[in-house]
């Protein structure tokens, strides 16, 4: 390495969480000059645990592509996906805590759809068991409620950007009494 590039190196601070908005500083070898590529272009640093308590929450894909949002609040939450554009980028969402009172839920923008499912785990029963709802083609809304639509202590809702309009996924948790999907169209 030549001395100038180490004494470079020398002087920069260790970054202990990088961020997927930050720039590495590369070499392109091909065009001979130096250039910066996003963290999130690379994949695997955006491994970090987000926590929310906010009552409205919106969602992007330099902050949480790739990424675990946890929500930690009884309080409704109304949390608002980035328009689905094909990007392929994951989005995972997981209840700290019971949706209590009014609703909580995750809604598309726009005209964006979910093609997806809820599978529901009957908690109250002496043997647990498991109900299906599927996303109809014009469903945005996920509604939950902590009891029937789940939204319980452990739910997780997996989402990806499959197509421009389109959203594709799964919903996992827990339920208690006379289950109801959560899916809804509203536009």
């Amino acid at each position: 390495m030549p001395a100038t590039i180490a004494n470079y190196v020398d002087q920069l601070s260790t970054v202990a969480a990088p961020a997927s908005d930050d720039v590495l500083i590369i070499h392109d070898t091909s065009a001979g000059t130096p250039g910066k590529v996003a963290l999130s272009a690379l994949g695997g640093f955006t491994g970090k645990v987000v926590n929310t308590t906010a009552t409205e929450f919106t969602v992007t894909a330099a902050a949480h592509a790739g990424r675990t949002v946890t929500i930690s609040s009884a309080a409704p939450i109304a949390v608002t996906l980035p328009a689905a554009t094909g990007t392929g980028n994951t989005y995972r969402f997981v209840f700290e805590v019971a949706a209590t009172g009014t609703t909580s839920s995750i809604k598309c923008v726009g005209t964006d759809d979910f093609a997806g499912m809820l599978a529901v785990f009957d908690t109250s029963a002496t043997d647990i068991t498991a109900i299906a709802f599927a996303a109809t083609a014009t469903d945005d809304t996920m509604a939950f409620d902590g009891t029937t639509r789940s939204g319980v202590l452990g739910t997780i809702v997996e989402l990806i950007d499959v197509a421009t309009g389109h959203w594709a996924g799964g919903i996992r948790g827990p339920a208690t009494g006379s289950y109801a999907t959560p899916f809804s169209a509203t536009v």
